[in-house]
C-alpha cells in the first residue's frame, strides 16, 4: 500500500514541524541544533515523559497511515531509547540534545512513503538487532547479580 495517496501535504508538513520543534528548533554556536525535547529533558522525569508524549503523535500518525508495524516498532524503539536513555541524570540530558528521535521518526514516515520495501527491510533488520542487544544486556545484567548474591552469600558463609 503506498502512502503517497494517503498522506496529505498538511500532515507531511505539520509531522516536519513537530520533528524539527521537538528535535532541531534552535541553533547553538558551534552549528548544533537542539529542541524542545532536550530542554524538556532538563526537567527531572516529568520532562523526558512529556517531550516523548508529544513525539508519539508522529508514530500515531505512521499508524493511522498504514505503516508497516515493523517500522512503526522502529519508531517506538526509537522513542523508548529516548526516554530512558534520556532520563539518565547528567548522560541523559546530553543524549537528548543529540539523539533526534523525533526527526529520525519524521524521516522514517517520509522514507517509508518513497520506498516501502526498503524501509521495510532495513526497520526489521534493525528491530532484530536492537531486541537481541537489549535481550543480550538482560542477560548480562541477570548474571552480574546472580555474581554479586553468590559473593555477598560466600563472605557471610565464611565468617
Amino acid at each position: 500500500m503506498s502512502l503517497e495517496k494517503n498522506i496529505a501535504p498538511k500532515s507531511e508538513k505539520d509531522i516536519e514541524f513537530l520533528a524539527k520543534l521537538l528535535d532541531s528548533q534552535f541553533r547553538l554556536p558551534f552549528g548544533i541544533k537542539i529542541g524542545f525535547d532536550g530542554l524538556l529533558g532538563l526537567i527531572p522525569g516529568f520532562g523526558d515523559l512529556l517531550a516523548n508524549f508529544i513525539g508519539s503523535y508522529i508514530v500515531l500518525k505512521a499508524i493511522r497511515l498504514g505503516v508497516s508495524g515493523f517500522v512503526v516498532f522502529r519508531m517506538i524503539l526509537n522513542l523508548f531509547f529516548d526516554f530512558f536513555l534520556g532520563s539518565l541524570p547528567v548522560f541523559g540530558d546530553l543524549f537528548d540534545f543529540f539523539f533526534k528521535a523525533n526527526l529520525k521518526n519524521a524521516e522514517l514516515l517520509s522514507a517509508y512513503q518513497k520506498n516501502e520495501g526498503e524501509t521495510k527491510s532495513r526497520s526489521i533488520v534493525f528491530v532484530f538487532v536492537n531486541l537481541a542487544l537489549l535481550f543480550a544486556l538482560m542477560l548480562l545484567s541477570f548474571y552480574s547479580a546472580y555474581v554479586v548474591i553468590k559473593e555477598i552469600f560466600n563472605l557471610f558463609h565464611r565468617m
